[in-house]
């Protein structure tokens, strides 16, 4: 027998890369049998070969026969689902096109927080500090959501405060898009990718986002605190190799949050998004939680790009300059405004460097449609206007979501949306989608003295209003925080 030739498997031949891709075709045309002896002995050649590794975990899933519990789901909708959904989006076309307020269609897309659990405690989020109250949806709860939504709606994110797919009803909220045929968009931290939930997420063609945050080791586990970089590299490896394999619809992006400690590794990140054959790459413009008093105590206190222009903007263009030349997609924030006040300077500061009197006329880049296209829901029943706003429209639990779409909160939402002076939480917002398209900083910069007193009024009365309703809250009323870096408080009775 030749040396090239293992026993029971195919030619490997002496190149590493034609038995590979000998041992794939067999994967193919369905001899695992084959398949498996040849990844064998591409392991003995090279044992630190992931994509061998990865091939080889994926044939003995497939030979194993153990049940896995993200068997069993497929995306296979009838003819008059996709016809229902069809005639809700001709409605919805129509009535945003002529910016009603009061609609008759219902929402193409639902943003759904099911899960405020999260097993990382990242560096740029409040789950890094704080502790908190960690909850899951039930069935009944989503039910309220499903129900009237499912038969029209045309994408769902599953993201919300929490890593989605360690929810307690991840799989049953799956099943019930699939069988409503609606793929699942979310984002997550990449710890529970395994070849099982991979093969999945294939056949059902999720839109995935990888959150990642850095190119490098030093700066991936630094940021996403419990994140492991071996785990992330096999993840990439099986994404790259199981999507070679298996068709699907399926999309695999990655999200980075640009920071100060960060940023200087996003031309990195476009080669390693290339590297993978990832389908985008999407940089967020960091937005710290708090005033500058709260971020003291953070270590990623004074981390936004805002006062850091010139170099951020700088390395956008190099990061956009080598997307081009990969062919890479790439969606950057517009460049920042150099010398305008920081993130956390305090509003004195930025009201003495505000340039003019009167707002600038278009300083919103684009309009924003998420209040007439979708609503959010959260874990504990609150629907909001999109996934940016806390403000509360309703609650599932006094009100059906039917009743709360068109109830006087979300029509006044929409009507004000449309003015010079929309509500504090877009002025902030730094979502692609948004009014900012992603930098708010520059708008911002642009809205004059007299809406930053406005809007500082504004601020100051519902901090005002908030306490009070604070004060009058019966003890034992609020939830005790019950999670805390990833893990459940030992006081906490789920222990």
């Amino acid at each position: 027998m030749s040396e090239s030739r293992c026993a029971g498997g195919v030619d490997l031949g002496s190149d590493p890369t034609e038995g590979m891709r000998a041992a794939d075709d067999a994967v193919r045309s369905g001899d695992l049998q084959a398949a498996r002896e040849s990844y064998r002995a591409l392991l003995a050649r090279a044992p630190g070969s992931l994509d061998a590794r990865v091939a080889l975990d994926y044939v003995e899933y497939r030979l194993g026969g153990k049940h896995s519990r993200y068997q069993g789901l497929e995306l296979n909708p009838s003819t008059e689902t996709l016809d229902a959904k069809q005639r809700n989006l001709a409605v919805w076309e129509e009535e945003a096109a002529k910016g009603r307020v009061r609609l008759q269609s219902r929402p193409i897309h639902i943003f759904l927080e099911h899960t405020t659990r999260c097993n990382f405690y990242c560096l740029h989020c409040s789950k890094g500090y704080d502790e908190y109250e960690a909850l899951d949806m039930d069935q009944g709860a989503l039910e309220k959501v499903f129900e009237p939504l499912l038969p029209t709606t045309l994408g769902a994110c599953i993201t919300g405060f929490g890593e989605p797919t360690i929810s307690k009803e991840y799989l049953y909220i799956l099943r019930r898009l699939a069988e409503n045929g609606v793929s699942p968009h979310f984002s997550t931290n990449t710890s529970t990718l395994t070849i099982p939930h991979l093969d999945l997420l294939l056949r059902i063609h999720a839109d995935v986002i990888l959150s990642l945050d850095g190119a490098t080791r030093e700066t991936f586990e630094t940021i996403r605190t419990g994140g492991k970089w071996e785990h992330l590299l096999y993840s990439l490896h099986a994404i790259r190799w199981m999507r070679s394999i298996l068709p699907s619809r399926a999309r695999f992006s990655v999200t980075f949050v640009a920071m100060k400690m960060n940023v200087h590794e996003l031309p990195e990140m476009v080669r390693l998004v290339h590297r993978y054959g990832l389908d985008s790459l999407k940089v967020h413009d960091f937005n710290p939680i708090g005033s500058a008093h709260e971020q003291a105590h953070r270590v990623d206190a004074g981390q936004s790009l805002w006062d850091d222009a010139k170099r951020a903007n700088a390395i956008f263009d190099e990061a956009e300059k080598a997307a081009r030349e990969l062919g890479v997609e790439i969606h950057i924030p517009p460049r920042y405004v150099e010398n305008s006040p920081g993130r956390t300077d305090s509003r004195w500061r930025k009201l003495l460097a505000t340039r003019g009197f009167f707002p600038a006329r278009r300083r919103f880049p684009q309009p924003c449609l998420l209040p007439w296209r979708a609503a959010q829901v959260r874990v504990n029943g609150v629907v909001s206007p999109c996934c940016v706003s806390t403000r509360e429209m309703g609650n599932l639990s006094k009100k059906p979501f039917l009743e709360i779409w068109n109830d006087r909160p979300f029509r006044a939402f929409r009507r004000r949306m449309k003015t010079f002076f929309p509500p504090p939480e877009c002025r902030k917002c730094h979502v692609f989608e948004g009014i900012n398209n992603g930098n708010p900083a520059n708008t911002m910069a642009k809205e004059g003295l007299l809406l930053k007193v406005l809007y500082f009024i504004e601020d100051f009365f519902a901090r005002e209003w908030a306490r009070y309703k604070d004060s009058r809250r019966e003890p034992g009323e609020a939830p005790a925080p019950r999670y805390f870096k990833g893990k459940y408080l030992r006081t906490s009775s789920t222990d």
